[in-house]
């Protein structure tokens, strides 16, 4: 609250993004939606890819936990949890941050795992894996 009134929308997205994802861990997923949705509408109004990016990963792994049902069929959750990684993906390659695009391969891989699409996840590990090494 206090970032908002200051007008660092930055720290508020930050913020945002931190308490949806420790939100996630505790299993609380109706807190973890609300301020994940509040880090994406943020970063989407302030024209902040990267920041962007990151909540987008973060509301993915939500969307993608196994215990989350969030009033939504499993088919548009797991549509939305691919939505979400695949926008953050482009947004990273877009901003050549390799360790955030890193980041969101790593964990779409684990979503496609869980999701039964070892080639999928095979195949992105690969680029982790390509990635990796241009990194050092």
């Amino acid at each position: 609250d206090i970032a908002a009134e200051m007008g660092h929308e930055k720290t508020q997205i930050d913020t945002q993004r931190n308490m949806g994802r420790l939100l996630i861990r505790q299993g609380r997923w109706v807190d973890a939606q609300e301020h994940l949705e509040q880090a994406v509408r943020i970063a989407r109004t302030q024209d902040m890819p990267f920041m962007l990016g990151q909540a987008l990963r973060s509301q993915a792994c939500l969307m993608s936990h196994p215990d989350y049902k969030g009033g939504l069929s499993e088919s548009a959750r797991l549509a939305q949890a691919k939505a979400c990684f695949d926008e953050a993906l482009q947004l990273f390659e877009q901003a050549t941050d390799m360790l955030q695009l890193l980041r969101t391969l790593e964990e779409y891989a684990a979503h496609l795992e869980r999701q039964g699409d070892s080639a999928g996840a095979t195949r992105l590990q690969g680029r982790v894996e390509r990635l990796s090494k241009r990194v050092g």
